[in-house]
């Protein structure tokens, strides 16, 4: 894929230490923001939800939820919005 993708999580956990914690432990390094209400504004109630967004910041497809092949699948959609 030649494309350049940015992996961000808005996370609505009053706890941001826990979140640290979550992140470090997956080894994960992608940037968190919190919450100030634009889940709620959004009325976002599946967790987690996923937008691929395209270079021109068009919303390409929303995930909501999880299942078990959710890396295969992000793969292949990511791999089409190339």
């Amino acid at each position: 894929m030649s494309s350049t993708g940015l992996l961000s999580r808005i996370n609505n956990d009053p706890n941001i230490d826990e979140v640290r914690e979550w992140m470090e432990e997956r080894n994960f390094n992608f940037m968190v923001l919190r919450d100030d209400g634009y889940l709620t504004d959004q009325q976002i109630s599946v967790f987690p939800t996923s937008w691929f967004v395209d270079t021109q910041s068009k919303i390409r497809f929303i995930k909501e939820g999880y299942t078990e092949k959710l890396v295969e699948e992000f793969s292949w959609r990511l791999e089409a919005m190339d």
